[in-house]
């Protein structure tokens, strides 16, 4: 018995360091009235953000933070998170992820190319870089999130803005 808590122990312990991390999608800051039907894409990431591991840039020199992994596959974790914002955001509209289930296309098309995505070790912050494709319209953005004491919350709080971002622009192109 006794080395069977033993060697659980030893199979545990590499596992109490590392953060797994969920999104915890805020509520939407503004209530949109728009009745359009909107369809999102799968997010588009950079290749080095599917590993599911927040890369780090420091300088030169870059890596994965070892220690704090998504807890789903990251193109996932945003298109599901922004397609439940959206849902909350526009009451009013039908917001589908892709594919469609449904006979015609949706009104708007909204397609999210994430092109930058890391914690930026010399100035200690969070950067989300990206574009926002609704039919003919584009808009890029750029996001800095300081990291305080807690890289958690920094990620909290730039997906809350990217959030954000992404329905300015479905409000727009539902005008």
């Amino acid at each position: 018995m006794r080395w069977v808590v033993l060697v659980l122990m030893l199979l545990f312990a590499g596992c109490g360091t590392k953060s797994y991390y969920f999104i915890a999608p805020p509520k939407p800051a503004h209530v949109h009235q728009e009745a359009c039907t909107i369809g999102v894409t799968d997010v588009q990431l950079p290749e080095y953000a599917l590993v599911g591991k927040l890369l780090y840039r420091d300088g030169v020199r870059a890596g994965y933070m070892e220690d704090f992994i998504f807890a789903q596959d990251p193109q996932e974790l945003f298109t599901d998170t922004t397609i439940s914002y959206l849902r909350r955001a526009f009451p009013k509209a039908q917001v589908l992820g892709y594919p469609w289930d449904v006979r015609s296309q949706p009104d708007r098309i909204v397609r999210i190319v994430i092109e930058e995505f890391y914690y930026d070790r010399a100035r200690h912050s969070l950067v989300l870089q990206g574009v926002v494709h609704i039919g003919s319209q584009r808009s890029g953005f750029t996001l800095h999130q300081a990291v305080g004491s807690s890289l958690q919350t920094a990620l909290d709080r730039i997906m809350a803005r990217y959030l954000r971002e992404i329905a300015t622009a479905v409000d727009r192109s539902c005008r």
